[in-house]
């Protein structure tokens, strides 16, 4: 990700999106098969689950150990390192639990939804069963999206915008809480890639 990318960039619905790159894989579904609260507790996979309660509970462990650890940052940096490492291990088992022709990567996402470029134009009403892959949360979201723009670009580029239909709260909280630390990440990388601009040619 480069430093000099838009932070917020146009929102989907009332929730500002951020420039990252984020792994999806879309199974269209007709419109009756959106499922209700209930049924979408029942029906995700218990890995996707396991994923949600993972980036919750590490998220907590980690905070709790800072407050009452405060002068032992090499064991914050170790436990940091087990929950990343966990995060590339799930997503990897995850990128390869489905095989069809939506595998995508959204170029921007937000509490809203998530956008993405290409070829070949999606129909604006579409739905799907989305699945998104946060390497770097330990974090896997099972929900259903809506197609609600899909606009060219060039010739040959388009860029499909989908909104959440149906999400779990959890999920939701983790999404938006990945944002903003996408977004936190965006902001480092500007103040060192400023603070090395004004640093003395000779120092």
């Amino acid at each position: 990700m480069q430093p000099n990318q838009s932070i917020n960039l146009r929102p989907i619905g009332e929730y500002f999106t951020v420039a990252d790159s984020l792994p999806v894989q879309l199974n269209p579904v007709a419109a009756e098969r959106i499922p209700s609260d209930e049924a979408l507790q029942a029906e995700i996979p218990e890995l996707f689950k396991l994923c949600s309660e993972l980036a919750g509970s590490d998220q907590s462990a980690l905070q709790r150990v800072r407050s009452e650890n405060p002068n032992s940052p090499a064991l914050i940096d170790a436990l940091a390192l087990i929950n990343q490492r966990m995060g590339m291990m799930l997503g990897y088992v995850l990128s390869h639990t489905h095989n069809d022709d939506y595998s995508l990567t959204a170029h921007e996402f937000g509490g809203g939804g998530f956008r993405v470029k290409v070829t070949e134009p999606f129909t604006v009403g579409d739905k799907f069963q989305a699945n998104l892959i946060f390497r770097e949360e330990s974090l896997a979201v099972y929900c259903y999206v809506e197609c609600v723009e899909c606009e060219t670009q060039t010739e040959n580029t388009r860029e499909a915008t989908f909104s959440f239909l149906q999400i779990r709260e959890q999920d939701h909280e983790h999404v938006i809480r990945h944002s903003l630390h996408s977004q936190t990440r965006h902001l480092k990388a500007r103040a060192e890639q400023r603070k090395q601009a004004d640093k003395p040619e000779n120092s």
